[in-house]
Parts: C-alpha cells; sequence; structure tokens
C-alpha cells in the first residue's frame, strides 16, 4: 500500500465542496431532463434558488456519518447496518 499524498486531506476537502456545490445547484430541478431545464430555464449561468437558510441533506451529511460509524466501531468492512443507525442516533 502506498503512502498518503501529502495534499490528501487538501483533495478530500475539494471533492467534498464540490459534492455540496452539485447538491445545492441540482436540488431544484433534480430528476428534470435536459429538454425540461431548456425550455423552463434556457441557459443556466448561477443558481436557481438564493438560498438564506442551509438545511440539512443526506447527499452532503450522510458520508460524515459514515466515517462517524467506521471511527465508532471498525475500520474493516465487518461494519453492520445497526452499527451505522446507533451512530446516526448520536448527538
Amino acid at each position: 500500500m502506498g503512502r498518503i499524498p501529502e495534499n490528501y486531506i487538501e483533495k478530500v476537502y475539494a471533492g467534498l465542496l464540490g459534492k455540496i456545490i452539485g447538491v445545492r445547484h441540482g436540488a431544484p430541478v433534480e430528476g428534470w431532463s435536459y429538454e425540461r431545464l431548456e425550455k423552463v430555464y434556457g441557459e443556466i449561468d448561477g443558481y436557481l434558488v438564493d438560498y438564506r437558510e442551509f438545511a440539512a441533506d443526506d447527499d452532503t451529511n450522510g458520508p460524515m456519518f459514515f466515517i462517524r460509524a467506521l471511527e465508532d466501531y471498525t475500520y474493516t468492512s465487518d461494519i453492520t447496518a445497526e452499527q451505522i443507525g446507533l451512530t446516526l442516533l448520536q448527538p
């Protein structure tokens, strides 16, 4: 197994940030076809919604819970759905 690159944390952070941006940008039109997007909005050059409040979202906070479950119980593939559920119940 190779060494973890020095910029690993930066890459993980950039990936999570990109995911959050994509989730927020796509949430109002999730599941829409290209044709529907084009008909309703035309060319999109910004966010479709001006978010004043930022609500929890399972697409963005879910991975954090899974990482926490791994820390709480095990770092192997033996983790169970029950253990993940118990982590979700923690404050």
